[in-house]
């Protein structure tokens, strides 16, 4: 696939969450350049499935100062057309941690306060976060499910939080999943993999940040596989592609250098290098999305064509992942 020489505009997304954290919506950005693709997009079943999920808004302010009065014209009245809100005085607040006080009328809380450094952790947190690296551990050694389900049986609150994952709607299928076992016997311990990686955000008691931060791991892993699917890679390089963005954020969450964090796992090379390295095309992927998630158009558009994947396509895996992740979470 060959990619084209224009870059078009696209529609960018941040999650916005409630003022305790909760992933809650999404606001759309728009990059300079020719906004077919963007107004393309907005006609799309995954855009329609994203808008059921969770609401959606724009800043007509934001969105004129980076595609320009006229494109930004179109496009808002294309995505107000989709069900897209405009944002009103106050209700988004841009904040560095939760724990600065927020203006009164605050609806919702952007910027990338769930990056901040995580306080301290008490022993619980502590004794939580190593036995979920140790869990980790044993499913990226291909360790026996017995194994597996013999320390799970230590902590009954990752044990609870696993099959809660285990049964969110994009992974159970409809089915009520009850035990490990179950799990790796009706869908794979590939799938088990998965889980694995998501419930480390999820473990031990209170972290302000977690929430948002399984959110964004979630849509970073799903875009990365989808990528390397859009590429032509094999199921088992899409596989990895979700590891590779699931476990670049584990030095956010952890509060720790990343390759510290990674050394005991023992993980495949190109993994390895693609995290720690953004080399190899699962490297190039992790750079695209990181791009997208900073609203960096002319570094997404470089990873791109490395890949040599179009605008459009980059636009559709980016809006497929968003729109997956709320069923990606886990049920309340």
């Amino acid at each position: 696939m060959t990619a084209a020489a224009a870059w078009p505009a696209l529609m960018l997304f941040e999650l916005l969450a409630t003022p305790k954290g909760q992933p809650q919506a999404v606001a759309l950005r728009l990059s300079a350049g020719d906004p077919t693709v963007a107004l393309a997009a907005a006609q799309s079943e995954p855009f329609k499935k994203l808008a059921a999920s969770w609401p959606m808004y724009l800043d007509a302010q934001v969105l004129a100062a980076a595609a320009g009065p006229v494109a930004a014209a179109a496009v808002a009245q294309a995505w107000t057309s989709a069900g897209v809100l405009p944002t009103g005085p106050g209700m988004v607040f841009k904040a560095e941690s939760l724990a600065t006080p927020l203006p009164a009328g605050t609806r919702f809380v952007s910027g990338r306060w769930a990056e901040a450094a995580p306080s301290k952790p008490n022993a619980a947190q502590a004794a939580a976060r190593s036995l979920a690296l140790q869990l980790l551990r044993l499913v990226n050694a291909d360790a026996e499910v017995r194994d597996i389900e013999d320390l799970l049986r230590r902590d009954a609150g990752l044990t609870y939080q696993l099959l809660r994952l285990v049964n969110s709607a994009a992974f159970a299928g409809g089915r009520e999943v009850s035990s490990i076992g179950q799990a790796v016997m009706l869908i794979g311990r590939q799938q088990l993999k998965r889980w694995v990686h998501l419930v480390v955000f999820v473990s031990g008691p209170a972290d302000a940040r977690a929430p948002m931060l399984l959110a964004r791991a979630a849509w970073r892993g799903r875009m990365l596989e989808q990528l390397m699917q859009a590429t032509g890679r094999d199921r088992a390089v899409q596989d990895q592609a979700f590891m590779v963005g699931m476990l670049s954020w584990l030095g956010v969450l952890f509060g720790m250098a990343l390759p510290d964090v990674l050394k005991p796992l023992a993980l495949p090379e190109p993994v390895a290098q693609a995290v720690l390295q953004g080399t190899g095309d699962l490297g190039h992927a992790l750079q695209l999305a990181r791009a997208l998630e900073h609203f960096e158009a002319s570094a997404a558009q470089t990873c791109a064509q490395t890949l040599e994947l179009t605008g459009a396509v980059v636009q559709q895996v980016a809006l497929d992942a968003l729109a997956w992740v709320p069923g990606a979470l886990p049920r309340t």
